[in-house]
């Protein structure tokens, strides 16, 4: 058994029961408390057990999919089921995604910040370790209880007030996440950057991203956004991404894998978000950037939601934006596709009116997003490419989209020359309201 906490107050227990299933109770004073929040959109707040895949499957998604981190731990930690998500959080999950951390049943909560600075020669280790281990950190004495989501190699530090780095451990949080590249991703860090900063400038929240240096090793480093600082230091804000909102294992992240669709998405942000019509035009704008540039790997857990007390929940900003443009050798459809069409060259007007029609959307006002978007991209992509100093054999393959990008975006402007001013949902999906979310 795991006792939950979020935001370091306890707020349930996880176990498995007698018939095997994953099972979740909130605890009474967690859902009588004005700052309470469900640890998953999938799990609202009840005086329930709830019991079966859905909470497995968001267990699971605090976990790397990466064999090569889960076998590492397995040994480091002498798990005996590194399939088990309970058994692996039982050893990793006092800092995971969002506000939640997992402790075993027998244990107190850390209550005590511990910051192990590292210095640069111990952070390139660290980088190049990852390359190979993806970030399990085998080398490590003091391993951070620490869990990150996906695939790609990564590993997470704390950032101190002079600028240094450190482990944390106990109650101190990550801040930033380190991402070294892949051989067979080449520049893939400085795309990555490039592209990031291009999305902000094209109305798209984003987390902070650059590339930094440490010794003779270079990696990507993003901003946590799940982290705040505060007057008593650094907090947790609760998060989780959509395949976990979905309840759906990692394993669906795809469409083509029985994963969610594109009006799917966008229901999930009607039903879940506090100001719907601001949160489903942001991930428009950010589906139209991420066809524009070739991002193919923009699935369900590289899109998440940001819950508060009360369930404030807000789109959360956008993350992991690249493109596989450059990259032949991966797949070069989309991870959903969009009015029937996964080829990111194809997309254009019908597809995107096609699109608003299944989402219950204003086609207009979709069109006008797209648009909002598309006619910026060559112009702000080109200019961030050359910033970061991306190699032309990288930027070359990102760039050549734009020419069927402007030739695309003039067949939207028969349609949208201006925003339009009427409402974003058709007649049958109105609006529900908005309201603003405190995140402190």
């Amino acid at each position: 058994m795991l006792d939950l906490y979020l935001n370091q107050r306890f707020a349930g227990a996880v176990e498995i029961d007698e018939l095997g299933a994953y099972t979740l109770r909130y605890a009474d004073e967690w859902l009588s408390s004005s700052r309470g929040f469900p640890l998953s959109m999938s799990l609202p707040l009840a005086e329930q057990t709830y019991s079966g895949k859905r909470v497995e499957n968001v267990l699971r998604g605090y976990l790397p999919e990466s064999k090569v981190v889960l076998d590492s731990w397995s040994k480091r930690y002498r798990i005996s089921d590194p399939s088990d998500p309970i058994s692996v959080l039982a050893k990793v999950g006092e800092d995971v995604a969002g506000a939640a951390q997992f402790v075993p049943h027998d244990e107190n909560i850390a209550t005590a910040e511990l910051l192990i600075e590292l210095d640069d020669a111990e952070i390139a280790e660290l980088i190049a370790d990852a390359r190979v281990t993806g970030g399990s950190m085998p080398h490590i004495e003091r391993v951070p209880r620490l869990s990150l989501a996906g695939m790609q190699p990564k590993f997470a530090l704390h950032r101190l007030e002079n600028g240094k780095w450190a482990l944390p451990a106990g109650r101190a949080a990550s801040t930033h996440i380190f991402k070294p590249g892949r051989p067979e991703l080449d520049e893939i860090e400085r795309l990555e950057t490039a592209l990031m900063r291009a999305a902000r400038q094209c109305g798209i929240p984003t987390a902070e991203a650059d590339v930094m240096t440490f010794g003779d090793e270079t990696t990507y480093v993003t901003t946590r956004y799940d982290r705040l600082t505060t007057d008593h230091g650094i907090a947790r804000v609760h998060q989780e991404d959509f395949a976990q909102a979905m309840g759906i294992s990692p394993g669906q992240k795809y469409e083509d894998d029985g994963g969610p669709s594109a009006a799917q998405y966008v229901n999930l942000i009607r039903e879940t978000s506090s100001a719907p019509t601001e949160d489903i035009a942001t991930f428009v704008r950010l589906t139209a950037f991420n066809v524009a540039v070739g991002n193919a790997d923009a699935h369900a857990k590289n899109f998440g939601l940001l819950i508060a007390p009360s369930e404030h929940v807000r789109f959360a900003p956008a993350y992991d934006i690249s493109s596989l443009a450059p990259y032949p050798g991966f797949g070069q459809e989309l991870a959903f596709s969009i009015g029937g069409e996964r080829r990111y060259k194809a997309i254009e007007l019908a597809h995107w009116q096609k699109f608003a029609r299944r989402s219950g959307l204003n086609a207009d006002e979709v069109v006008a997003q797209v648009h909002a978007v598309w006619s910026r991209v060559p112009d702000v992509v080109g200019d961030e490419l050359k910033r970061a100093s991306v190699d032309r054999t990288v930027s070359g393959p990102v760039e050549e989209l734009f020419p069927s990008i402007e030739s695309r975006t003039r067949m939207l402007e028969q349609r949208s020359t201006i925003v339009p001013e009427g409402p974003f949902f058709t007649h049958e999906q109105q609006d529900p309201g908005a309201s603003g979310v405190d995140l402190t």
